[in-house]
């Protein structure tokens, strides 16, 4: 059953892979691992704990099994207008179909499970890097970041659960490594702005990657030790992606999502509370699936327009 469901997807264009759910615990705890190792900052390791949940819902048919699939993503660009210029201002993969593609992809997969009796729903709170890396689906890269033959790292993760039962025979259960080609190019450590991938190390450092600073709630103002040219996205980062030969064939499918005006340009600006918003806009972002970062937007775009961030 498990492997028709697998082709099934295949064919629709959705690599994946399933693990049994008895994986989880292993999961936590190759990341408290990695804590104790002093691998993890603790900003870092705080944030983790807070967003992730290992613990198995209970429900009338019990949890048995873990479905990771992979859906192509690619780069989306918001235009915005400020005083007579448009300035573009790239998002990385996933951010905006975070919430969309999932849904689509768990009607395919309940397809085929309710026809035997069994169900899926959306997991968002897991490892999915982890668990895509250790079931066999992608593999990690220099950067930490994902990669899938097919897509490169341009892609979405989504994790669901089943009560169908996953077997030994139905899964793969891969070591954690970095792609032998890594060891040879070093495109994303000398990209890197921020010097968060060294090299000497599996684990980049995660404390100073500019998404941390530019995506996550709570966390300080761009410091002074990242230089004003390393702002290259609205929210995230694309440095380490954008000269991997793995991602060649996905430069070019960069889609324009959406159009800011003078007025919804500078209403984002001010950094008015979602709340103050025009309806219209807050509908936008939310379109977009930006609100959640509304909190970092107004310095984003500030060190994006702002001449002396610009990049050459």
């Amino acid at each position: 059953m498990v492997e028709r469901i697998l082709e099934y997807l295949q064919k629709k264009g959705y690599p994946a892979r399933s693990i049994s759910v008895e994986h989880l615990k292993e999961l936590q705890k190759e990341i408290e691992k990695l804590n104790e190792a002093k691998y993890l900052d603790a900003g870092i390791y705080k944030l983790l704990n807070d967003f992730h949940n290992y613990n198995i819902p209970a429900s009338a048919n019990p949890v048995k099994s873990i479905f990771i699939v992979a859906s192509p993503s690619p780069i989306v660009k918001i235009n915005f207008n400020y005083n007579g210029i448009r300035f573009p201002a790239l998002i990385p993969p996933t951010y905006t179909e975070y919430y969309k593609k999932p849904e689509e992809i768990k009607q395919h997969l309940n397809k085929m499970l309710e026809s035997c009796g069994y169900n899926a729903v959306r997991v968002a709170r897991l490892p999915e890097k982890l668990i895509a890396v250790r079931s066999g689906l992608a593999k990690y890269g220099a950067n930490n970041i994902t990669y899938i033959p097919e897509f490169g790292s341009f892609f979405l993760l989504s994790a669901f659960y089943s009560d169908l039962p996953c077997t030994g025979t139905d899964e793969t259960w891969s070591d954690i490594r970095v792609m032998d080609m890594c060891k040879n190019c070093h495109a994303c450590i000398s990209k890197c702005p921020t010097a968060a991938i060294t090299g000497d190390r599996f684990l980049i450092k995660a404390e100073r990657c500019l998404t941390y600073y530019n995506e996550f709630k709570g966390t300080p103002e761009f410091p002074d030790w990242i230089a004003p040219d390393s702002h290259n996205c609205l929210v995230g980062c694309l440095r380490c992606q954008l000269p991997c030969p793995l991602n060649r064939e996905q430069l070019e499918k960069v889609e324009v999502l959406a159009e800011m005006d003078e007025a919804e340009t500078s209403l984002i600006l001010e950094n008015r509370g979602f709340e103050e918003l025009p309806p219209a806009l807050a509908a936008k972002l939310e379109e977009l699936n930006i609100s959640m970062y509304y909190h970092h937007l107004s310095s984003n775009l500030k060190a994006l327009i702002n001449p002396k961030y610009r990049l050459p």
